[in-house]
């Protein structure tokens, strides 16, 4: 089952330490969010399914469809739904890339820690506007670098020993990417240093390297 990426988790009493704090990023999203109750709504890049269930504890929605080619993020997931059994929560193994074949299906789509790991955000942001309805909602949450300059981070290599960055844009890069892509009302809540605190190694958990390594 590892390595344990979202949470922190807790399974009939054993805590489990995974490398993100994402309850933070969780509780920074909802106080800026339209409610999902009684919405479509697509997790991009779900991984562990961690967000999907969080949004089924806090809201009412009809529908939550996570999307994500990790087939052990898919494991774990099905590990948890095994004991929810939330027929609300929907698992699809397939990448981003299929946005746009589910026209105006998505109330609100969710694009956590996903934009920088792709080589086009362009098309990708393209793509799930295709997905959303009129008025629907969009949540971006992605890595980037500080300056207020039109530019974005083309790593080498490898970005911080990890692998697979391509694009990290400034905040304004990003707003510029939204608004050119048709998005409308676009407000940024939060913009603030990645600390070793909120992503760090999960310790006994999995051998994993993070950010402070």
């Amino acid at each position: 089952m590892k390595p344990w990426k979202k949470g922190p988790l807790n399974l009939f009493g054993t805590t489990i330490t995974t490398e993100w704090r994402s309850d933070w990023k969780w509780n920074r999203i909802k106080e800026h969010i339209d409610s999902l109750d009684d919405h479509v709504v697509a997790d991009l890049g779900c991984a562990n399914g961690y967000f999907m269930f969080r949004m089924l504890h806090d809201y009412n929605p009809r529908l939550v469809v996570g999307i994500d080619p990790n087939y052990k993020a898919w494991l774990e997931f099905m590990c948890f739904q095994k004991f929810v059994k939330s027929d609300k929560l929907v698992y699809e193994v397939m990448d981003g890339e299929c946005m746009d074949k589910y026209v105006n299906v998505y109330d609100t789509v969710f694009c956590l820690g996903v934009l920088y790991h792709t080589t086009d955000p362009i098309g990708m942001l393209k793509k799930i506007r295709v997905s959303l309805k009129p008025g629907g909602q969009l949540v971006v949450d992605c890595q980037g670098i500080a300056g207020t300059e039109p530019v974005a981070l083309f790593p080498k290599g490898r970005y911080t020993n990890a692998r697979g960055f391509w694009f990290l844009p400034t905040v304004t890069t990003l707003t510029n990417w939204l608004i050119r892509c048709n998005y409308k009302k676009v407000q940024v809540f939060y913009a603030e240093p990645l600390s070793t605190e909120e992503q760090h190694g999960n310790g006994d958990w999995a051998d994993l390297k993070s950010l402070r390594e």
